[in-house]
C-alpha cells in the first residue's frame, strides 16, 4: 500500500481522523478534502495591502458609475432650454416670448413693437 501520514491531532480536535492545513489551523475530517482545500488556500494568498487597495478601488469605480448614470437621468428629466426670444414691452411691463426668427415683437397686451431681452 505505501506509507500514509499519521494526521496530528490539536486541542481543538481529539479525533484520530482531524488533519491540520497550515498555518491556518482549519481542521477538515478527511485527508482527501485536506488537499483540495489546501490547494484553494495556496491559490487566494494576497497580502492585506493588495485587499484593501482592491476593495478602495472597486468602491470609487462604483461611485463613479453611479454618479455618471444619475447624470444622464438627470439630464434626461431637466427642460431643454428654448429656442425662443423673450420680450417684455416698454409701456406695460409684459414679458412674454416669440419665435426665434423675430428681431422685434409686437405686445400682445397693448400692441407696441419691443426687442428681444438680451442676457
Amino acid at each position: 500500500m505505501g506509507t500514509a501520514a499519521r494526521p496530528r491531532t490539536t486541542p481543538f480536535h481529539n479525533g484520530p481522523r482531524a488533519v491540520e492545513l497550515g498555518a491556518i489551523g482549519f481542521l477538515v475530517a478527511h485527508r482527501a478534502f485536506a488537499r483540495d482545500q489546501f490547494a484553494v488556500s495556496e491559490a487566494v494568498n494576497v497580502s492585506a495591502p493588495v485587499l484593501i487597495l482592491a476593495y478602495v478601488v472597486i468602491l470609487l469605480g462604483a461611485l463613479v458609475g453611479l454618479s455618471i448614470y444619475y447624470e444622464l437621468r438627470r439630464k434626461q428629466f431637466e427642460p431643454r432650454p428654448s429656442e425662443d426670444h423673450i420680450f417684455r414691452c416698454g409701456k406695460c411691463g409684459f414679458v412674454y416670448t416669440d419665435d426665434p426668427d423675430v428681431d422685434r415683437s409686437r405686445c400682445p397686451h397693448c400692441g407696441r413693437l419691443n426687442e428681444a431681452i438680451e442676457f
